[in-house]
């Protein structure tokens, strides 16, 4: 996904009333986008970056915010550190209930890893993560 425009979203979408943001194609990272429903959400923020989208919302009609996280990450251990280290200050930098999804390119426990190695540091890494957000 190099280039991300409205023909793209309205064919996985569906209504009239959505908007999204997207993070290009950056060497083996394929891509990100996200998409929202403007009836339910009142977008107050993004940071989009090569390995994540962070969007700061308003839920319409309820006065409640919520960020919304779509990620995905890295998957050589090189840089898996500082990957979810910055999604984790990103997190902690605003006062809100969280919801983070998408390819993590990690696991917690080996009965989760199908066909490789266990990767220890890998796991070590994103039980960190979980831990602390």
């Amino acid at each position: 996904m190099e280039k991300i425009d409205d023909s793209f979203c309205r064919r996985l979408w569906g209504n009239l009333n959505w908007c999204f943001v997207y993070s290009p194609k950056i060497e083996s990272a394929g891509g990100l986008v996200s998409t929202w429903d403007l009836n339910y959400l009142n977008i107050l923020n993004n940071f989009i970056t090569k390995r994540f989208i962070a969007l700061i919302c308003e839920i319409n009609g309820r006065n409640q915010k919520i960020g919304l996280v779509n990620v995905y990450g890295p998957s050589t251990d090189a840089v898996k550190k500082e990957f979810f280290t910055d999604v984790s200050n990103m997190i902690s930098s605003y006062d809100t209930s969280w919801v983070i999804g998408g390819e993590f390119n990690a696991y917690l426990y080996l009965d989760e890893k199908i066909g490789s190695s266990c990767n220890n540091l890998s796991m070590a890494i994103f039980k960190e993560f979980i831990q602390h957000v």
